[in-house]
C-alpha cells in the first residue's frame, strides 16, 4: 500500500469549514445532501404514463447517476455518441458525456456541458455494458457541481456551467474493466474521490483548485465501487469505506489509518456505508455476500472488539436505508428487505417483481425502491412487510438505474432515455 502525505498542513487548517448552508429542498449528492437517503416529506405516491407527470424530458442519451437539485435547479449526467445501440456500440472515440442543468419546476434545458473522454476508455462490453459511462452521481456546496468521469478525470463547475478546475486521477482499469461506479463525496474544503477502477486509489482533493490533498493506494480496492462517507464530528469524524477483505476507518484530513475491519467480503464493494452516529453498517459482495455492523472508535484493527455483528444477508448494489431502529433495502434480484439494525437479525424477506441496482429511499414513512424494469415500489417503513404502491411508466421500455431525488413534494426519476420530474 501506498500513502501519499498531505499537501500542506495550512489547508488542514480550513478542511473543517462548514458547506453554505443547504435550501431545505436541496439534494445536492447520492443520496440526498445529507447522504441518508430521507427526506421528511410530502411526496407523490400514485402515477403512470398518463397522471401525476409533471413533465419529462428526453436526454442526450443515457446514465445511471442520480439527479441533484440546488435551488431551482436540477442536474444530471448522461453519455452520448457511443454505444447507444448496445447491438452496435460504434466508435468509442465518438464518445462524449454531459452535464445538464434544467429548471426543477419546468424541465427546461438550461445549459449542457460536454465532456470529452480520454482514449483510453474501456469498451462497451462485459461489466461496462450493464451502466455505461454516466454512473456518478454529481455532488455540489451549492456554488458548484463536482463531477467524476472516470478516466476522463474530476470537473468543477460553477452553476452557470463553466468549468473551474479539472483533475485527473487515473486512466487504469480494474481486472474486469467495470468503469466507474462511485460518486464523489464533499467534507468542508475536501473532495473525496473513490478512482477503484481508474488507480486502486482513494484521494482527496482540495475543491477550489482539484489539487491534490492526500492519496491512499491499494491493489485491494479493486472492486471497491462504493461512495465514501465521513461520519462523526470534529476531531471524532472518520472516512469509511470498504475494500475487499477489510473496511477502512481514515483521517478524513490525512488519510492516516485510524482503525480497520477484516471482513471475508468477496466481489464488488458497491453499497455505501451508512451510519446511525454510533455504528456503521456495510454491505457489499458480489461473489461472497456479507454485511457487518463496526461500533465506531478504537485504533489499529478493530476486528476483535468493534464488531457488533455479521451476516450473511445483504446486497452488493443498492445501498440500505436506517430508520427506527431498522435497515431496508432490496437486493439486485428483486428481493426486499427489513433486519433489526441493532442484531442483524432478519425480520423479513419479501419478492418484488424487478430487478435493481437504484438505492431505495426514505420519504416520511414510505419507502420508495425503483426497479430496473418494472416501475417503482412504495413499501411501508415499518418492521412489517407492506407494498402499498406500485407505480409503472410502460412507455419508457429503458432501464431505470438512478437512485431518485426528492424536492419540494416532488420526485425525480431517470431513466437511460428520459429525466421525470412526478408530482404536483
Amino acid at each position: 500500500m501506498n500513502h501519499q502525505p498531505p499537501l500542506a498542513v495550512l489547508l488542514l487548517t480550513s478542511v473543517a469549514i462548514a458547506q453554505p448552508a443547504a435550501a431545505p429542498d436541496d439534494w445536492r449528492a447520492f443520496r440526498g445532501t445529507t447522504g441518508t437517503a430521507t427526506h421528511p416529506g410530502p411526496a407523490p405516491v400514485e402515477w403512470s404514463d398518463g397522471t401525476g407527470i409533471r413533465w419529462k424530458r428526453k436526454l442526450p442519451g443515457p446514465g445511471a447517476s442520480s439527479p441533484v437539485i440546488v435551488g431551482d435547479d436540477v442536474f444530471v449526467t448522461c453519455w452520448s455518441g457511443y454505444a447507444l445501440d448496445p447491438k452496435k456500440p460504434g466508435d468509442p472515440q465518438q464518445l462524449r458525456r454531459q452535464l445538464i442543468r434544467l429548471n426543477r419546476r419546468t424541465g427546461k434545458v438550461v445549459w449542457t456541458a460536454d465532456c470529452r473522454p480520454v482514449k483510453t476508455e474501456d469498451t462497451f462490453d462485459g461489466r461496462m455494458s450493464t451502466h455505461g459511462y454516466a454512473s456518478s452521481t454529481p455532488v455540489s456546496d451549492g456554488e458548484c457541481l463536482f463531477v467524476f468521469f472516470g478516466k476522463s478525470g474530476v470537473f468543477a463547475y460553477d452553476l452557470d456551467g463553466k468549468q473551474k478546475w479539472w483533475a485527473d486521477v487515473g486512466t487504469g482499469s480494474s481486472q474486469w474493466k467495470t468503469g466507474s461506479g462511485s460518486s464523489p463525496a464533499l467534507w468542508g474544503n475536501l473532495l473525496f474521490v473513490n478512482a477503484s477502477d481508474e488507480s486502486h486509489s482513494l484521494r482527496a482533493l482540495d475543491k477550489r483548485t482539484g489539487k491534490e490533498v492526500w492519496k491512499r493506494e491499494t491493489e485491494a480496492m479493486d472492486q471497491a465501487y462504493a461512495t465514501p462517507v465521513v461520519v462523526g464530528q470534529g476531531d471524532g469524524a472518520v472516512l469509511v469505506l470498504a475494500i475487499l477483505g477489510r473496511i477502512w476507518g481514515l483521517d478524513p484530513k490525512t488519510g492516516e489509518m485510524r482503525w480497520s475491519v477484516k471482513t471475508v467480503t468477496g466481489g464488488a464493494l458497491v453499497p455505501t456505508i451508512i451510519s446511525d452516529g454510533s455504528v456503521i453498517y456495510s454491505f457489499g459482495g458480489r461473489t461472497r455476500l456479507q454485511s457487518y455492523a463496526v461500533r465506531l472508535g478504537g485504533e489499529g484493527d478493530v476486528s476483535k472488539t468493534h464488531v457488533a455483528w455479521s451476516s450473511r444477508y445483504g446486497a452488493y448494489v443498492c445501498t440500505p436505508v436506517l430508520h427506527q431502529g431498522h435497515l431496508y433495502w432490496v437486493d439486485r434480484r428483486g428481493a426486499a428487505f427489513c433486519a433489526e439494525a441493532k442484531t442483524g437479525k432478519l425480520v423479513y424477506r419479501e419478492r418484488l417483481e424487478g430487478s435493481f441496482y437504484a438505492s431505495p429511499v426514505l420519504i416520511g414513512d414510505k419507502i420508495y425502491a425503483v426497479s430496473r424494469d418494472n416501475g417503482t415500489f412504495i413499501l411501508a417503513a415499518r418492521p412489517k412487510f407492506e407494498l402499498l404502491k406500485h407505480n409503472q411508466l410502460k412507455k419508457d421500455e429503458s432501464l431505470f438505474d438512478g437512485t431518485p431525488a426528492v424536492s419540494g413534494g416532488l420526485l425525480y426519476l431517470r431513466s437511460r432515455q428520459f429525466l421525470y420530474c412526478i408530482g404536483g
